[in-house]
């Protein structure tokens, strides 16, 4: 039951047709921002967003937390980089490094069913 009713919740309903209301929405990304977006990730840039992570937060499933990547960069960094230089490649995420924790925070005192949470 609970599997399928996050399915429900997270899963869209056919196709639509966003062509007609982008239509009346102001470009606002210029050339110069659409090349940045859409330039090759570098090494630099990785590590940049791996030492911004709060370092002791949000341990994965595997209990490690952004601590032991910063603190091992030198020895990671290699594997690190080449998984999301693949990502931005393939647009294929390993589904191993997309597994986490959710946790359900009640919305009402004493909650019975899912849509409580």
């Amino acid at each position: 039951m609970t599997q399928i009713f996050f399915q429900n919740l997270y899963s869209s309903v056919g196709q639509r047709d966003y062509g007609p209301i982008l239509a009346q929405c102001p470009i606002v990304v210029t050339d110069t921002m659409n090349d940045s977006l859409t330039a090759e990730v570098t090494r630099e840039e990785v590590q940049r967003a791996t030492f911004q992570l709060g370092a002791t937060k949000a341990p994965g499933p595997d209990r490690l937390s952004s601590q032991f990547y910063q603190t091992h960069w030198d020895i990671l960094q290699y594997d690190i980089f080449s998984s999301i230089k693949e990502f931005f490649t393939s647009g294929v995420l390993n589904p191993e490094l997309n597994k986490t924790f959710i946790t359900l925070i009640p919305k009402i005192s004493h909650p019975e069913r899912l849509d409580q949470y």
